[in-house]
C-alpha cells in the first residue's frame, strides 16, 4: 500500500492547523465560538449603544457642564466596534481566517512552487521530495500523528509540521491512511478535537 500527497495549501488549511494546535491544545474539543448570527448581532448591539451614548451627550438630560469627553469616545469607539463588526460578519462575506493562518498561507504562497513538498508513504518509510532535495525517514522518526475532518498532521521533530490534506491525496485512500499509519508506528492517529468529535 502507497500513498502520494501533493502540498497544496490553502489559506482555510491554516486555519484549520490554528484552530486545532494553536487556538487550543490537540486532543481537547474546540474552543466555543459565538456564529456568524451571534456576530452580527452583537453588532448591532454596539452600533445601538453609541448611538444612545451620543444621543444622551446630545440632549444632556442631566446637565452636565462640560458633557464628558469619556463619555462621548466610549460613544464613538461603540460605534466604530460596531461597524467593524457588521463588516467583518456581513451575510455572504468571505470567511474571517486568523491573522495568523493568513499570514503564514500568503508566506507559503510566495514560496518558489518547485520547493514544496511531494510526500511517498510506502511500507519502506516515509519520502520528502521538492525540486532541490529529496529526504527519506523510517517511521521511528515520525511523532504522533493527529487527524481531523479534513487533514492529518504529521512531524518529525515536534517543531515542523506537515499538514497533509485530504483533498490532495493523489495515490492511495485518505480515510485508510490512518489504518496504514498505525500499522507502520504501532501508535493510532489521533483525533485533533477530541475522540468524541469522531462520532
Amino acid at each position: 500500500m502507497e500513498f502520494e500527497v501533493w502540498q497544496n495549501y490553502t489559506v482555510e488549511d491554516f486555519a484549520a492547523f490554528w484552530y486545532g494546535f494553536y487556538d487550543k491544545s490537540p486532543g481537547k474539543k474546540p474552543v466555543s465560538r459565538i456564529s456568524d448570527r451571534g456576530m452580527r448581532l452583537g453588532g448591532w448591539l454596539f452600533l445601538a449603544a453609541g448611538g444612545l451614548l451620543l444621543a444622551v451627550c446630545a440632549l444632556n438630560p442631566l446637565h452636565f457642564e462640560p458633557i464628558p469627553g469619556a463619555v462621548i469616545g466610549m460613544g464613538l469607539a461603540f460605534l466604530a466596534l460596531g461597524v467593524v463588526t457588521l463588516v467583518q460578519w456581513r451575510p455572504g462575506g468571505a470567511p474571517v481566517h486568523p491573522r495568523w493562518a493568513v499570514r503564514a498561507w500568503k508566506k507559503w504562497s510566495r514560496q518558489e512552487p518547485g520547493l514544496r513538498w511531494r510526500y511517498r508513504l510506502t511500507p519502506e518509510g516515509l519520502e520528502l521530495h521538492n525540486s532541490s532535495s529529496d529526504h527519506r525517514y523510517d517511521y521511528s522518526h515520525l511523532r504522533p500523528v493527529w487527524e481531523d475532518e479534513g487533514h492529518f498532521y504529521l512531524s518529525l521533530d515536534g517543531q515542523v509540521w506537515h499538514i497533509l490534506s485530504k483533498s490532495q491525496f493523489t495515490q492511495g485512500d485518505p480515510t485508510r491512511f490512518a489504518a496504514f499509519l498505525k500499522e507502520q508506528t504501532g501508535r493510532p492517529v489521533s483525533w485533533v478535537n477530541g475522540e468524541e468529535a469522531r462520532v
